[in-house]
């Protein structure tokens, strides 16, 4: 079959074209931060995950310095659950706490990380599964118990330690969530 290289020329010729039409009209993007309803759900998608994945450790034991599923400590527990969902934290409590913006207990909701303390000085770290009336539950790494989740509102000890809340969605991501 014999192909007339005036054709091939019109057709090379009409791809160069197109191609460098296709270049000259890409949209100009500008980006404006604004809280879209996509972004809501998207955070509300990241702080289920959060919770399940904080979940599915309870039972696993505790271990000082533990930062895998052979053992957490507190600051272990949160590095991993947060790391899975590519937020990078500092690897102790206090220095976690450092980030983030804070929030009051009445606008805390369920992936957000409490911090308690003594006399000033962060040394647990925990991740709110529920925050309601009556049961402020927090999933944590107890050196006692080892991945529990416990309603804290329950203990004297927990409530008068309770230092500061951090917002969840204000800690930077590496990646973002796929829309499945």
């Amino acid at each position: 079959m014999v192909v007339h290289t005036g054709i091939l020329r019109f057709i090379f010729i009409l791809g160069i074209v197109c191609c460098l039409q296709s270049c000259s009209s890409t949209p100009k993007y500008t980006y404006t931060k604004t809280k879209t309803h996509s972004d809501t759900s998207k955070d509300a998608k990241l702080r289920e995950i959060i919770v399940t994945l904080g979940r599915e450790l309870i039972g696993t034991p505790y271990r000082k310095g533990g930062k895998t599923e052979k053992g957490f400590d507190c600051s272990g527990l949160v590095i991993y659950v947060c790391g899975r969902m590519d937020i990078d934290l500092a690897s102790c409590a206090a220095d976690q706490a450092k980030c983030g913006k804070t929030v009051s207990l009445d606008h805390a909701k369920p992936g957000d990380l409490i911090y308690f303390g003594q006399k000033g000085h962060i040394h647990h770290v925990g991740i709110i599964s529920v925050n309601q009336k009556s049961n402020l539950s927090i999933i944590h790494s107890s050196s006692s118990q080892g991945v529990i989740e416990e309603n804290i509102l329950k203990s004297d000890y927990w409530i008068k330690r309770i230092k500061l809340i951090k917002d969840l969605s204000s800690y930077p991501r590496d990646k973002r969530i796929s829309q499945n």
